[in-house]
């Protein structure tokens, strides 16, 4: 499938590594919508119930459809938390700076419908004041800008290069903070995750990742295209940084290069899977 130059839309600036401070205050944002799917759809197995779609129009990230096809979406951009109606449009919205997590939990709540069954997330995120009692601090606005092109990005990249018969919808897991899909690996039980993170403890920086399951143990993995490497720490995955991504000159260049990348890393991934 061709891509257009539009779909590689993060500029670079801010720089790939000066996004930390927003994206932890965005990671914990995402988890409110991410409560209201974890809350009040019904459970699914691999915790699909509790990811988000990135929705292109508004520029946000929405849960699933909720009782009475209501959805909570975090507009990153404002730092908003949005109520959306079954039409997709704006019912109501929050500014989550000056606010603590339990407020904005609380206002969520109210907004569906939910009394107070809408809990704080099950487990560990990066530090920030919103994990004890404190506020959203707000600010760094053109990181957070910055932060829903690269979603953006991921989102259409990922959706136009991997979107097969076969693969999971590309969504935004809240845990980690990645928008990804699934594909099948060769043989039962074997699978090749593939998405876009927005900067984690592995890297300082968005990074393009490509992960076979089972890990493979590290070594004799088949070299790899587009500025790719191996990652071997913790996790053996196929990575392209957002500095390498965006090296090529236009937008177009850049779109065709993680295509590449990511394409010759499935299969790569797939080849070290059928070896196992």
């Amino acid at each position: 499938m061709g891509l257009e130059p539009h779909r590689f839309e993060a500029l670079g600036l801010p720089a790939p590594r000066s996004l930390t401070r927003a994206r932890v205050e965005l990671h914990w944002a995402a988890q409110l919508p991410a409560a209201a799917g974890r809350s009040l759809i019904t459970p699914a197995p691999d915790d699909s119930h509790t990811s988000l779609e990135w929705l292109a129009g508004p520029r946000m990230l929405a849960s699933g459809r909720l009782p009475g096809g209501l959805r909570a979406a975090l507009r990153p951009a404002d730092l908003m938390l949005v109520a959306l109606d079954p039409t997709g449009t704006t019912a109501d919205e929050l500014a989550l700076e000056g606010r603590t997590f339990d407020e904005a939990l609380g206002w969520l709540a109210g907004r569906l419908g939910a009394g107070a069954m809408l809990a704080r997330p099950p487990y560990e995120l990066p530090e920030h004041p919103v994990s004890g009692r404190g506020s959203f601090q707000g600010g760094d606005e053109p990181a957070r800008v910055e932060l829903g092109r690269w979603y953006a990005t991921g989102d259409a990249i990922l959706r136009g290069t991997l979107g097969a018969p076969g693969a999971a919808p590309v969504r935004c897991w809240p845990h980690h903070f990645d928008i990804a899909t699934l594909l099948p690996g060769p043989g039962q039980g074997r699978t090749i995750g593939a998405g876009l993170s927005p900067g984690d403890g592995s890297y300082a920086q968005p990074y393009w990742y490509v992960s076979p399951q089972p890990n493979p143990e590290p070594g004799a993995l088949p070299a790899l295209a587009a500025g790719g490497h191996w990652h071997s720490a913790g996790w053996v995955g196929a990575v392209l940084t957002a500095e390498e991504s965006l090296r090529p000159a236009t937008p177009d260049a850049r779109a065709a290069q993680v295509a590449d990348f990511l394409k010759g890393a499935v299969s790569a991934c797939a080849a070290v899977l059928a070896r196992a």
